[in-house]
């Protein structure tokens, strides 16, 4: 397993409009790739506006507003070539909606609820999206689209002390993770049928994870402890095992926003 832990610092000064917000998002930033040596990055700006900036492979982009009014930092992610489907909180605590369709971006659309921390949204193939998020009463819950609508935001439990984040590591599974009331990693799965209970994998987290899949019946799990390090630990199948926690040093604010640059590599931004 590589990890490789980088500085966002510069990236996120470099940004004219971007900021840190405090809605127990994961990260500053939100990036998605729809197709190889493709980039995009958005923030939330000092405006409340989405701002969006762009990797074509040669260059980057300058930045462009996209509006809105965001309360939680975005939350975007890509299902097929030269699609983006970006997701926030609204000042009315609802979540928010806005999608690149290849030629134009979409207008905002409102999808309800009532959100406590930004969204984490996924998808399990083409045209498929699930979206998390913390209720008002600390719960999970879900909305998602099955390809032509939008079902009903509906409520997995739990208590949550952070924003949920959520991976898929194979045909209709669902693996979702937040730091519970003891400071331990909680976690929820979906097996394609059913929704499984909540348990503890333990730690003392003092940040939302951030949790990811590589590969088929492979999760790691990341986040920021007492000590203000990175720790780590990781689920592989066959052997449905987890990992012992592993510190990954550093001295990090915030939890680094990390991402599968291959099989078996990860890449880590922090600040």
């Amino acid at each position: 397993m590589k990890i490789f832990f980088f500085c966002l610092w510069l990236f996120v000064m470099a940004a004219p409009y971007g900021h840190a917000d405090e809605s127990g998002s994961n990260s500053l930033i939100s990036c998605t790739s729809w197709s190889a040596n493709r980039l995009d990055c958005f923030v939330q700006g000092t405006d409340s506006a989405m701002y969006h900036k762009w990797w074509d492979g040669a260059a980057w982009g300058g930045w462009e507003s996209l509006g809105g009014y965001l309360t939680s930092k975005p939350n975007c992610v890509s299902w097929g070539p030269n699609r983006i489907d970006c997701f926030v909180k609204g000042l009315d605590q609802a979540m928010y909606h806005r999608w690149w369709d290849g030629s134009a971006w979409g207008g905002w659309e409102s999808l309800g609820g009532y959100l406590t921390s930004a969204p984490k949204c996924i998808s399990r193939g083409a045209n498929l999206l699930d979206c998390f998020v913390t209720g008002q009463d600390q719960a999970l819950y879900r909305k998602w689209w099955n390809g032509s609508t939008w079902n009903g935001w509906d409520s997995l439990g739990g208590w949550l002390k952070s924003a949920p984040s959520c991976t898929n590591w194979g045909t209709n599974r669902i693996d979702c993770f937040a730091t519970g009331q003891n400071a331990s990693l909680i976690r929820k799965r979906f097996n394609g049928t059913n929704w499984t209970g909540w348990n503890s994998l333990q730690g003392g987290l003092t940040s939302a994870p951030e949790c990811l899949s590589w590969g088929p019946g492979r999760i790691d799990c990341f986040a920021r402890s007492w000590d203000w390090a990175m720790w780590h630990r990781a689920y592989q199948l066959p052997a449905p095992n987890w990992s012992p926690w592993e510190s990954l040093g550093g001295v990090i604010k915030s939890l680094p926003k990390c991402d599968a640059s291959g099989e078996n590599t990860l890449e880590c931004l922090g600040l």
